[in-house]
């Protein structure tokens, strides 16, 4: 009404038919956001300032109703068959079971303006913009009905597509929950049934919150009993778990007391892990006890080697494979003169009389190729130089 106030009534006819126009124009877009198909819309806006001013003419200018229903029924045809065509064929394959309800009421539509067009062309009705008659009044009803069961449509299809992604998000909880499941029911098997030592420790008191059966077992504890045991001092908490939860480092060695009473070195190899929102430290833990007194009696018997070499009354040198002299004991020092740095990695055959070098490089290269075992000094008599070229007699 108020827009019939303030302009005349052909006019109003224009601004009704191409508000229509546009807002069919619109419900395009909408259909395209909503099936993530966009566009450029060029085409379609430049078909509403086409259709406006073609209606313009039409109406008020040179008044033709055959032309002017025409125009909106052609209009109206392409911007529908482009929606039906969204909806067939343009939409994903999952999107069309959704969307073709409403591609079926676009395709009737277009049906329709279509026949209104070849109807008009041939009965060229009178330029009566406001009378009425029968097949008129059919056109509005029917129009009428497609426009609600355009909105109907689209509301099913929203529907839909809001059912579909609730059952999708259903499933995907579901799936979400069973994987969580299967991977915690994993974890559980690894941790419990595995045969290294495990503990689940919390990094801010070192307190043990679970063990699988291997650590109950090496600790002398039953698990119960064991989850209320601290396995460190406040000290070795404090840096060990700074240093787990920083990601620093992840290996420590300590010593932990089992219920006899017996000290174990023990390695840990803790990594930071989330359980139900709380971080805690898997601890795989190894009993190193026995190798490291094997490596303290390694350690001690490597050096009561060295003082055995170092002290033995009679020259040792040792020599590679390349005839390079990779050791010397005092006395070796003491019998040729030399600083030992001076003896160290240099050719053997320098405390052997050059005319000797020949036979003794021959010697040493066969030895390496079939080493055997002799008596010290058994058949070879050899002559070696002191520093300063003095001759000294020695047996290899």
């Amino acid at each position: 009404m108020a827009q019939r106030v303030i302009a005349s009534d052909l006019s109003s006819i224009v601004v009704g038919y191409a508000l229509f126009v546009g807002g069919s124009i619109l419900l395009y877009l909408g259909l395209e956001r909503f099936l993530e198909k966009r566009s450029t819309q060029i085409h379609n806006f430049v078909l509403l300032v086409v259709f406006i001013f073609a209606d313009i003419y039409f109406v008020v200018i040179a008044p033709n109703l055959g032309a002017h229903i025409a125009s909106i029924s052609l209009a109206i045809l392409l911007i529908f068959a482009q929606s039906a065509w969204l909806a067939f064929r343009r939409a994903d394959a999952e999107m069309r079971s959704i969307s073709s309800g409403v591609g079926v009421v676009y395709s009737v539509s277009c049906l329709i303006n279509l026949t209104r067009i070849l109807v008009f062309v041939i009965m060229s009705p009178d330029n009566d913009f406001f009378g009425s008659n029968a097949y008129e009044a059919s056109q509005l009803l029917l129009s009428q009905a497609i426009i609600i069961a355009l909105a109907f449509s689209l509301l099913m299809m929203v529907n839909r597509r809001l059912v579909a992604s609730l059952e999708r998000g259903i499933a995907e909880h579901e799936q979400a929950e069973t994987a969580l499941h299967a991977s915690e029911t994993l974890f559980h098997q690894m941790f419990t049934e595995h045969s290294a030592m495990k503990l689940l420790l919390d990094p801010e008191n070192g307190n043990i919150v679970d063990a699988n059966p291997a650590a109950g077992q090496f600790y002398g504890y039953p698990i119960e009993t064991l989850l209320r045991i601290n396995t460190m001092t406040s000290a070795e908490i404090e840096t060990a778990m700074q240093d787990a939860r920083q990601h620093k480092r992840n290996y420590f060695v300590f010593q932990h007391r089992l219920a006899s009473g017996e000290l174990r070195d023990v390695e840990i190899y803790s990594t930071p892990i989330q359980v139900n929102d709380r971080q805690l430290l898997h601890s795989i833990i190894h009993d190193v006890t026995e190798r490291k007194r094997m490596e303290e009696a390694l350690q001690v018997s490597q050096l009561l080697a060295e003082e055995l070499y170092e002290s033995a009354p009679d020259a040792l040198i040792t020599v590679n494979s390349a005839g390079r002299i990779t050791r010397v004991n005092s006395q070796a020092l003491a019998t040729f003169g030399y600083a030992r740095e001076k003896l160290l990695n240099q050719p053997v055959e320098m405390l052997i009389p050059p005319y000797l070098h020949e036979k003794h490089e021959q010697n040493r290269r066969e030895y390496f190729i079939r080493p055997r075992v002799r008596e010290m000094g058994t058949g070879l008599e050899l002559s070696a130089l002191k520093k300063g070229w003095q001759r000294v007699s020695s047996r290899d």
